[in-house]
Formats: structure tokens, sequence, C-alpha cells
């Protein structure tokens, strides 16, 4: 499991491996630099509501069952808005599956933006909020 952590007062940027316990990880490097930005309690509960869904969606959907996988975060905060990435790098929802319509639809209704980008490989969902 690689971890690698790049921390700064403005942003970090973490490669997790795809596996549900690497969800507590980022929730406690977005508490670090939403601390340091003083964002409410309410606004910190959005965001690491969203960004916990994004990474869920990345560890259950983007790598075929068995097979190990990365999952990138990189939260940046430019004019009072943070900007989270979550990208991961497997074959994306499989066509059996159902999208996760839920976790999109809370998604949005707690960020400012959402938007999703096929990458290759993978996927990269990156969720904006005002602080």
């Amino acid at each position: 499991m690689s971890h690698s952590n790049e921390g700064s007062a403005a942003g970090f940027q973490q490669d997790l491996a795809a596996v549900p316990s690497s969800l507590a990880l980022v929730r406690r490097e977005l508490d670090r630099l939403l601390a340091r930005q003083r964002v409410s309690p309410g606004r910190v509960a959005d965001v690491r509501l969203a960004v916990t869904e994004a990474c869920a969606n990345a560890v259950v959907h983007a790598y075929a069952e068995g097979e190990a996988g990365t999952v990138r975060v990189t939260a940046a905060i430019e004019r009072e808005i943070l900007v989270v990435i979550v990208r991961d790098y497997g074959g994306g929802i499989p066509a059996r599956r159902p999208p996760a319509v839920l976790g999109m639809e809370m998604m949005r209704a707690v960020a400012d933006g959402v938007s999703i980008e096929a990458c290759d490989p993978g996927m990269a969902v990156r969720l904006e909020f005002r602080l």
C-alpha cells in the first residue's frame, strides 16, 4: 500500500490503495487542511461527505474484484475555493453495475461544482467548494 503525502498550507496530494480503509486517511488530511483555513464545521462536513463518496466510488467501481489499484486525491485552495480531484486508474464502472446515482446526487447537493472526466485509464471526479 503506497501512501505519499505532500502537505502544504494550501493543499495536499495522496496516493492511496483502493481499499475502504484508505478513506479515513483522506478525511484526516481534509480535516487538517480545512482546520488551517478555519472553515466552518458545517462546510467541513459537506466536504468530507462529498469527497468520501467520490473516493468510495473509486474504491468500489474502478477496479475488478481482487485487483490492486490506486486512488489519487489532490486538494488545493485558491481564492476561497477548495478543489478536490479524486482520480483512479481503473477500468471504470462495469456495464453490469449501475452507476452510483445516489452518491452523485449527494455530491451535487453539497458541492458547488461536480464534474467527471474519463481519463486513460480511469476516471477523475472534480469537486469544488466555496469556503
